[in-house]
């Protein structure tokens, strides 16, 4: 089975991880969606209850974990961030430095859009140009420069960087492919991908989308026939939902809710490592006469927050701390100054 894990930005902890688009949720019949109690669809359809609105089914503008999972249901990477947050092969089945500046990929063989037509270097090509012309890209700015796409054959090419980029390859997880004609530098709502699954429908305002499996996927065929996603803001309603039967899977819980829900029949719960840092930003445009224009403030403040309060009260000890703190340094650009992490006292670990 092809095993697509989510993307580099995974949750501390989610019901029935969403690491696996293809994989683990989507693709085993385990957690194949129930008739609950009120009567909603049965074993063929899975239903997802996220707790931010998924706005499109491309990234450029906008990523955060569950969206990831459901994106890569209908377009896929090169590569995807596999377990310890390492990089795992998806389109491609080559992805190796051969040069500080060059990465030579190979992509798979075999691998056909949904509309059957097949997956082109030009594609990977356009896709990153795409990802750098739409303005406002949450994407982009991982990438210290996008590298040149360099044909050698009909499936292999180089990807030549003036610096070296030496986690090409994971930064590589967060482009996602389309038909190069069919691409745009803006989030494509609908249209032709490589994933297990296709969009039936959807409304961009309320967060809901329609997915039936793709018939001319690549891969294993998932063996849930349908996904519905639907967007529940409140926790405590994702909560009431996943224990009534109205929806099959919740993520991104917090750990009251995770204490409610362990050890309830038919729960399961999964956890995941992260990569993910929490931080509070100060607001640099206030005016001068404000006192967070004031670095000494802004330090003041810095040193106020109790991290180990954060980390042992709101995550229950469930971050795992730098292996060095140091104290926050004295600056007047804007730079995030407060984190959950932080520490009245720097101590080396």
């Amino acid at each position: 089975m092809t095993v697509l894990p989510q993307g580099s930005e995974i949750s501390r902890r989610r019901l029935l991880q969403f690491g696996a688009a293809a994989g683990f949720l989507l693709g085993t019949g385990s957690v194949a969606g129930c008739a609950g109690p009120t009567g909603l669809p049965g074993p063929s359809t899975l239903t997802l209850a996220l707790n931010r609105s998924l706005v499109s089914l491309d990234n450029k503008l906008n990523q955060f974990d569950a969206a990831v999972t459901v994106q890569r249901a209908v377009r896929q990477g090169l590569t995807a961030i596999g377990p310890e947050t390492k990089p795992i092969l998806v389109l491609a089945d080559r992805f190796e430095m051969t040069s500080p500046t060059v990465w030579t990929v190979r992509l798979r063989e075999g691998v056909k859009y949904s509309d059957g037509t097949p997956l082109k270097i030009e594609d990977v090509a356009t896709a990153l140009k795409m990802y750098q012309q739409v303005q406002g890209s949450f994407v982009a700015g991982f990438f210290p420069e996008f590298p040149t796409v360099v044909p050698v054959d009909e499936r292999t090419f180089r990807m030549e960087s003036k610096n070296p980029i030496p986690i090409l390859d994971s930064l590589m997880s967060m482009i996602l492919i389309s038909p190069a004609a069919r691409n745009k530098p803006e989030e494509l709502q609908e249209g032709v991908g490589t994933g297990p699954y296709v969009v039936t429908k959807f409304n961009r305002g309320a967060g809901t989308y329609s997915l039936k499996r793709n018939e001319n996927y690549w891969g294993p065929a998932p063996k849930v026939d349908n996904v519905e996603v639907r967007f529940l803001p409140e926790e405590s309603s994702r909560v009431i939902a996943l224990r009534s039967g109205e929806v099959d899977v919740i993520d991104s819980i917090t750990p009251d809710s995770r204490e409610q829900l362990a050890g309830l029949p038919g729960v399961v719960l999964a956890e995941a490592s992260s990569l993910r840092l929490n931080q509070i930003f100060y607001n640099f445009r206030k005016p001068a006469s404000h006192p967070l224009s004031d670095v000494r403030v802004r330090q003041a403040l810095s040193w106020a927050v109790d991290g180990e309060s954060l980390v042992k009260d709101v995550l229950s000890i469930r971050s795992v701390r730098p292996k060095a703190w140091s104290r926050p340094a004295l600056r007047a650009s804007p730079r995030p100054a407060i984190t959950p992490s932080t520490r009245r006292r720097p101590r080396p670990r």
